[in-house]
C-alpha cells in the first residue's frame, strides 16, 4: 500500500494505455461475487428451513 504512494502508483495509471485499466472496474465483481452468491444462497436456505419449520 505504501507503494502506491511513494512509486507514483496513482500517475501510472492515469492517461496510460495499461492493459488492466481494462479490467479494473471487474475487479469487484470477481472479489466480491462469490461472497454475495453465498449470502444470497445461505438467506434462501435458512429461509426455507425457518418456512418448513413453522407449517
Amino acid at each position: 500500500m505504501r507503494s502506491e504512494f511513494t512509486h507514483h502508483g496513482f500517475a501510472s495509471r492515469v492517461g496510460t494505455k495499461r492493459a488492466d485499466l481494462a479490467h479494473q472496474p471487474l475487479d469487484p465483481v470477481i472479489v466480491a461475487g462469490p461472497w454475495v452468491a453465498a449470502g444470497a444462497a445461505a438467506y434462501v436456505g435458512v429461509r426455507t428451513v425457518v418456512r418448513s419449520l413453522r407449517r
